[in-house]
């Protein structure tokens, strides 16, 4: 161990205390306030844009899913990306209609 080391890693511990001097260690009301309105909005907000995130988060699941099914299409049935998907999507979607009439 050089003394450019031990000069690095005191620079490097000074640099961690510095971080932490200007954190405040009590809170006051108004920060408090601001927290929690901000908490309260945020929730407001999720609760007005679940008609967007719902079907987005659904489409992101459904991708995942379906990804492997449409790789091995390409690779196996050497169909291009975009039919393998259509058939996913078509196959998938007719399994679903058959099931829901059964029901």
């Amino acid at each position: 161990m050089s003394l450019s080391d031990v000069n690095n890693e005191s620079a490097g511990a000074d640099a961690q205390t510095a971080l932490f001097e200007d954190v405040p260690t009590r809170l006051d009301a108004s920060s408090t306030a601001l927290v929690v309105l901000s908490l309260i909005a945020l929730i407001v907000f999720l609760h007005w844009a679940r008609a967007v995130f719902i079907p987005i988060t659904f489409a992101v699941l459904l991708s995942y899913a379906f990804t492997p099914v449409v790789a091995w299409l390409q690779r196996n049935a050497k169909l291009p990306k975009v039919l393998g998907a259509a058939f996913v999507l078509l196959t998938a979607c007719l399994g679903l209609g058959l099931v829901g009439t059964e029901l």
